[in-house]
């Protein structure tokens, strides 16, 4: 299960990464070169605590749900 809410029941969250790395999904990623590839959305970080990519969030209580 690649796409489950149950964090424990996720693809690879048992067993180790080349399990996950041999899964149907991942069969076309080039895992020895993945590094090498450039970011999908290239992004400017100016410092080490630049948060400027990130989205301001409005101090608001949030619900959890069970």
């Amino acid at each position: 299960m690649l796409f489950c809410c149950e964090a424990d029941r996720r693809l690879g969250s048992q067993k180790v990464l080349e399990d996950l790395k041999l899964n149907q999904f991942f069969r076309g990623v080039d895992w020895e070169h993945i590094r090498e590839r450039p970011a999908a959305i290239p992004v400017e970080v100016r410092s080490i605590d630049d948060t400027s990519n990130f989205d301001d969030f409005p101090d608001v209580k949030l619900e959890i749900r069970k």
